[in-house]
């Protein structure tokens, strides 16, 4: 549901920002504690409504975090839902949401990453991306977000294929996101974790208001990415 896109940027030295087209929910959002405060362990989630929430709903997420290059980051994270439209790489019909990632460190904000999701509202199908414009991903379903998930668990959901341009002509790149519930500072968050064929790492964990699929105002992220000689890791909350 994902397509990593790579932005380069000078932020002492490098900065490689890996996106992705979709969203998810992962198993260890980096840091902080998995004690489940007590949660009943027969407690479930509804990880289906709680995607369905962020695409057709949508939702704003301001986290913070220091790097592995030891300066200070914020990011914020954001889906709108927008009118139907046409996927370009199958020329269909289907509803859409939109993302967005903007990163910043002191005063210097980096140009923000974009993408459309097109997707099936009535079934929860991702179908691919649109990336600022450029360029598009294809996406095959692996699994479907279950309506009842217990902390821990998780499963396959996408293999996303990225192309260099939305004609379907140029592949850049492969992707498979899954999702899982997890547990952090006694909160459930529901998590979406891409991995692309190189290096490339997002996580994103939306907090769990419920167990009915309700988003809450928390937010966890995980960037990680090669930059030159070394792999730029961000770990950032709220």
């Amino acid at each position: 549901m994902f397509t990593p896109a790579k932005y380069s940027r000078p932020l002492s030295g490098a900065l490689v920002l890996a996106l992705a087209a979709a969203t998810t929910l992962l198993a260890a959002c980096g840091g902080g504690s998995d004690d489940d405060d007590g949660l009943p362990s027969n407690t479930t989630f509804n990880v289906r409504a709680g995607m369905h929430q962020l695409l057709t709903v949508g939702g704003s997420w301001t986290v913070a975090g220091r790097g592995n290059d030891d300066l200070d980051y914020q990011l914020r994270l954001s889906y709108a839902p927008g009118v139907p439209g046409i996927f370009p790489l199958d020329n269909q019909v289907y509803d859409r949401a939109t993302q967005s990632l903007t990163l910043w460190q002191g005063r210097e904000v980096f140009e923000p990453a974009v993408q459309e999701i097109f997707h099936n509202a009535a079934t929860g199908a991702i179908v691919g991306a649109r990336l600022d414009n450029v360029a598009c991903s294809l996406s095959t379903q692996l699994g479907a977000p279950p309506t009842a998930a217990r902390v821990g668990d998780s499963g396959p959901f996408l293999r996303s294929t990225e192309y260099a341009d939305c004609n379907g002509t140029t592949v850049d790149g492969t992707s498979e996101t899954r999702w899982s519930v997890e547990m952090n500072r006694g909160r459930p968050y529901y998590c979406l974790t891409q991995r692309d064929n190189t290096t490339y790492l997002v996580i994103q964990c939306i907090e769990a208001a419920g167990t009915e699929g309700r988003l809450g105002s928390r937010a966890r992220v995980r960037l990680e990415a090669p930059i030159d000689t070394y792999r730029f890791i961000l770990d950032a909350e709220n």
